[in-house]
């Protein structure tokens, strides 16, 4: 809480998520106009970042002797599949924080930032790539049916800025 009182303090990810857990309890704002929403923590968001870097092979992420892990992620994606909207948010070298949509029923992930849209995205495209990752490696291991997803090819979804001039 203490750097809620002072000028100029990075917000962490331990503040986010107490936020993000305080929204969650709404009930009301797990349904919206667009479908059902989850809400990710910023916790989650290093673990989709961190699976879209191509040059770690998906075994090496996810040994077979580590079931646990692949677990995870499966919970992970059935969980998103299971809505039409997942909120995630971003933080951009430990300087600001953004909101990463990825819209199901759309097709596409939007991008909510009061900074505009001048920001270097390659953490949000990581992510994407990770997930599409998970995405994969999850349906090799068993079929992904019944979700709310019409497409699960969410890397070739496109990428649209959200104008928030107001919020500047």
């Amino acid at each position: 809480m203490e750097c809620l009182f002072q000028p100029n303090a990075y917000l962490g990810d331990e503040v986010i998520d107490c936020y993000i857990n305080l929204i969650k309890a709404q009930k009301h704002l797990k349904c919206r106009s667009g479908g059902r929403v989850h809400i990710e923590n910023a916790f989650q968001f290093n673990f989709l970042k961190r699976d879209g870097d191509v040059e770690i092979k998906t075994e090496e992420l996810y040994p077979n002797k580590y079931m646990t892990q692949i677990c995870s992620a499966e919970r992970r994606v059935l969980l998103y599949l299971d809505h039409d909207m997942v909120f995630i948010p971003i933080n951009i070298r430990e300087t600001h924080w953004y909101l990463a949509v990825i819209h199901a029923r759309n097709m596409e992930i939007q991008v909510l930032d009061s900074l505009g849209t001048s920001q270097d995205r390659k953490d949000l495209t990581d992510s994407i790539k990770g997930l599409q990752r998970q995405i994969d490696m999850i349906s090799q291991r068993k079929e992904l049916k019944d979700h709310r997803w019409p497409d699960l090819q969410v890397a070739s979804w496109p990428l649209r800025e959200i104008d928030m001039g107001y919020a500047k």
